[in-house]
Formats: C-alpha cells, sequence, structure tokens
C-alpha cells in the first residue's frame, strides 16, 4: 500500500533492511519469547532454543503475520518444522491456551497479559526484531507524514 500511494506510512516488524523502495527509521528492537502456561515443565528455563521447543504444541497468529512467517523461517533454518496446532488473530484466545497448559506461543514481550499463570521465556536462536517506520522512498512525504518521521526521530532516538 505504501508502494502504491494508498498508504503514507507504516509501523512494521522486520528481519532484514526494508529494501529500496522505502526509507525507514528504527523505532526500538524487541526480542522474542516462549510464552507457556507457569505449569509447563520449561517454565523455569532461563532460555529456550527452537530446537527445544519443536515438539511443544503452539498456537500461532495466522500464516501471513510477520511474526509467524518469520518463527517458520527459523524453523526452515533448522531443517525441522514447528508443531502448530491452531493459527488464529485471536490474542485473548491464545492468551487462554497458554494459561490452561493446552499450548505454547512465541511472541514479543507485552503482547499478553502479564499474569502469575503464563511464563514468559527468552529465545535464545531468534533474532531481535527490528520495529521501523517506513516510508515510500520514491515520494515527497505529506506534512502529516513528515510530522510523524520528525516526532519519531525526537521520541526514538539512539541513547
Amino acid at each position: 500500500m505504501i508502494q502504491g500511494g494508498t498508504l503514507d506510512a507504516a509501523i512494521v516488524s522486520l528481519d532484514r533492511q526494508a529494501g529500496p523502495s522505502f526509507r525507514s527509521f528504527e523505532l526500538c528492537s524487541e526480542k522474542l519469547y516462549f510464552c507457556v502456561s507457569a505449569d509447563h515443565l520449561l517454565a523455569k528455563q532461563e532460555a529456550v532454543s527452537l530446537a527445544d521447543i519443536a515438539d511443544v504444541p503452539l498456537a500461532l497468529l495466522p500464516e501471513d503475520s510477520f511474526l509467524t512467517s518469520y518463527i517458520y523461517r527459523c524453523y526452515k533454518k533448522l531443517d525441522r518444522s514447528p508443531n502448530v496446532i491452531v493459527h488464529t488473530n485471536q490474542i485473548a484466545s491464545i492468551q487462554r491456551m497458554v494459561e490452561g497448559n493446552a499450548a505454547a506461543a512465541v511472541f514479543f514481550d507485552g503482547v499478553l497479559e502479564k499474569n502469575d499463570k503464563i511464563a514468559k521465556i527468552p529465545l535464545r536462536d531468534c533474532s531481535e526484531i527490528k520495529i521501523r517506520l517506513i516510508w515510500n522512498a520514491n515520494q515527497k512525504p505529506s506534512v502529516g507524514t513528515r510530522q510523524l518521521i520528525d516526532l519519531a526521530r525526537k521520541e526514538f532516538k539512539k541513547v
């Protein structure tokens, strides 16, 4: 939509460069966490790898989401497949499955509501994901888009 001119800017998750058609600004980077019931055998681990959790039933976002496609790409590098039992865009449903120990999930920190029923364990073999503001490199940004870019640069400047 940005390339087509119907969207001025977007906030996206990326594990690589945005591409030559886009200008971008990094807002932050996020780690991925294996989210599991506090009663699960892996709940007390300090960190886990994708190989450690390959057989654990997972509830993931839809296959066309960045996060799920990224998980599939990471597993492909290991010549393995995740044990996905359901894809849904209903985060509340995924949260209930994790709390009830019916499935685990992979999310950024803060996606699932904090509570004592869920353990969030860092995934050690997944790189941090860059969250970026992107816009069309081949169009002059509108006044509003320029203000958004300037605000992002001011508020999210690297420390």
